[in-house]
């Protein structure tokens, strides 16, 4: 666990300072924080586009909690007639993150396994035969069917006998202690634009901070300076008085 939120938390680190070395970059060779014509146009048309990507990001974040099925457990028990099909419910997209460990006990015959997009329902993946007791572990193949559209994933079993029912249970389980932080890997992800803006906003507020100091600070020795030139009145230079 440890490891996992170091490793994101050095990525988040790297990815900010990247864009403070870029804007650093940048802002030397055009100065566009000290022009405020050049400093509102970056921050507009930046947090503009950024704000645009946030919302992609954000649609296809919610594409990860549909379905209905998702861990710690779940399971049925389920009764085939001769040449009958099950399907299951709609399997939660976190499963195109998170490993799905599937169980099938206790049956009474061969059983065919698998899965299928129900938007495009000839195309079945994970196809294998059972009896009495397998497990299967993989990932979801994919979350978009289509371009913005979500796909619809169902767990199939099909009895091959023609003249014989069957019967078992099928479970569903999840790792548990990898499950929260690969969910949690995705949400980051999902996040980088507005950490881009937060970063965007912080440098040109510290940047405009850092010029008014130095200006001020030029204003003062400049003031400081002794004044030249012997027609200098007392009131110009009162150390002559």
């Amino acid at each position: 666990m440890a490891v996992i939120l170091f490793s994101w938390s050095l990525v988040l680190l790297c990815f900010i300072v990247l864009e403070l070395l870029i804007l650093r970059w940048s802002n030397k060779r055009t100065g566009w924080t000290k022009k405020r014509r050049s400093r509102t146009l970056v921050l507009t048309v930046c947090t503009s586009a950024l704000l645009a990507l946030q919302a992609g990001l954000v649609y296809d974040l919610h594409s990860y909690y549909q379905g209905e099925i998702y861990g710690p457990s779940w399971g049925e028990s389920v009764d085939l007639l001769p040449g009958g099909t099950y399907q299951t419910k709609s399997l939660s997209n976190w499963y195109t993150a998170e490993y799905l460990d599937l169980q099938l006990r206790d049956w009474s015959g061969n059983v065919s396994f698998y899965i299928t997009d129900e938007n495009i329902p000839q195309n079945m993946y994970e196809q294998r035969d059972c009896s009495q007791y397998c497990r299967f572990i993989f990932r979801l193949p994919y979350l978009y069917s289509y371009a913005f559209v979500v796909a619809n994933w169902t767990i199939g079993l099909h009895n091959p006998s023609q003249n014989e029912s069957i019967h078992g249970l099928i479970g569903i389980f999840i790792f548990i202690t990898e499950g929260p932080f690969t969910v949690r890997q995705v949400v980051l992800y999902h996040e980088w634009p507005l950490v881009a803006i937060l970063t965007l906003w912080v440098y040109t507020g510290f940047s405009m901070r850092l010029e008014r100091s130095r200006r001020l600070a030029g204003q003062v020795q400049v003031s400081e300076r002794p004044q030249d030139g012997g027609g200098s009145t007392a009131q110009e230079n009162p150390e002559q008085k």
